[in-house]
């Protein structure tokens, strides 16, 4: 779909086909069920900066779009009956952490502080560049370097082990990792580059 936009933008025709489904869409489609709508290509890169961006790019104005700041994100049961909820608002957040977890305050505004500046740093380097689209243009001494800064090649567990001493506090901001079919003691940490690590996050409803 986005790419039928930026040839439509360029004057240049595109039929779109849709495999087993009657709409088009791709990432943009969903479906309804029972007053439900359920987004099709739901994805761990949630940036409406960057969604915005390249919608400007292909001459769809802003005003078209109705983004929904979600708040509360949802909430964790645990096996012990303890429950915890993340927000997209810091400050909620951290009375959240407060109320479950009273002892780790400290370390989830480490947390915050330091994975904000590791994300800006790998978005600018990683995800706003048009492409990777050869192992070189990846493996460049620049790429590396800003790699070995970000510490990507520690596992995502012994990375949380820094910040909370509660493993089931661990467990809540490792989710990311099972969508890629890992788990936080394998995965290495270049998966923190993904936004969802913030608790900022806007889901496109």
């Amino acid at each position: 779909m986005i790419s039928a936009l930026y040839l439509k933008k360029r004057d240049m025709m595109s039929p779109l086909s849709k495999k087993k489904n009657e709409r088009l869409g791709g990432r943009l489609a969903f479906v309804r069920e029972k007053g439900y709508k359920v987004d099709e290509g739901p994805t761990i890169v949630l940036l409406p900066d960057m969604l915005k961006g390249i919608l400007h790019e292909v001459g769809i104005d802003d005003s078209s779009l109705d983004l929904l700041q979600l708040d509360p994100l949802y909430t964790i049961q645990y096996q012990d009956g303890t429950s915890y909820t993340k927000y997209s608002d810091a400050l909620r957040q951290l009375d959240e952490i407060r109320r479950v977890f009273p002892k780790e305050d400290q370390g989830f505004l480490r947390f915050m502080e330091e994975m904000t500046d590791r994300f800006q740093e790998g978005q600018q380097a990683f995800l706003e560049k048009k492409s990777f689209h050869e192992k070189r243009t990846f493996f460049t001494k620049a790429n590396m370097k800003i790699l070995m800064k970000l510490k990507a090649y520690r596992t995502v567990q012994s990375a949380l082990k820094k910040y909370f001493s509660d493993e089931r506090l661990r467990d809540a901001y490792a989710l990311q990792t099972l969508y890629v079919g890992e788990t936080r003691m394998k995965h290495r940490l270049f998966i923190r580059l993904c936004p969802i690590v913030s608790t900022r996050m806007e889901s496109t409803i």
